[in-house]
């Protein structure tokens, strides 16, 4: 299948911890196979809320990033009928996109929202009312973000071969 915009967006495996706790062989080929197959998600807050728990794929992720494949987290509230307040409410990628991009029509619009998909220039949060990411860096030895306000972070992250841990500050 072609993607609307050649370098943006492209396919989230969806609901993973709904299933088998272990990421399939299956998944594995579908990620090396495809670079259109761009992650899974990590957060749903439908699943958290209506199913007991179970909207946390931490799991799963873990499982596909230690292998060094590239695989992004999505967070989502699964219905695009729910708004801000109801109770399954929660859980949004926030896209990190050009300072230009107010300034741009519609469909260079678009194009920027599926190209920050597709280069992983987005980070998930739970609540719609967190604080906004204003700068962030980061090498091989440290992360630096800054908000516009106080608030918790939990940093997940696993290397080829390592175990992988999370971390809130």
């Amino acid at each position: 299948a072609d993607l609307l915009y050649p370098n943006g967006g492209g396919i989230v495996w969806n609901h993973p911890s709904l299933g088998s706790q272990t990421i399939s062989a299956f998944f594995k080929d579908f990620l090396d196979h495809d670079d259109r197959v761009l992650g899974l998600e990590v957060y749903n807050h439908l699943a958290e809320w209506n199913y007991g728990n179970q909207g946390w794929a931490l799991q799963q992720w873990h499982q596909m990033m230690v292998t060094g494949r590239r695989c992004f987290g999505f967070f989502t509230l699964d219905h695009w009928f729910l708004v801000p307040g109801h109770p399954a409410a929660a859980g949004v990628n926030r896209l990190l996109v050009p300072a230009a991009y107010s300034g741009q029509n519609r469909a260079q619009r678009e194009q920027a929202l599926m190209e920050a998909y597709r280069e992983g220039r987005f980070y998930g949060v739970v609540d719609f009312g967190s604080p906004t990411l204003v700068d962030f860096t980061a090498d091989a030895t440290e992360v630096t973000v800054e908000f516009g306000t106080s608030c918790d972070i939990t940093f997940v992250w696993a290397r080829k071969g390592d175990p992988g841990a999370r971390t809130s500050v």
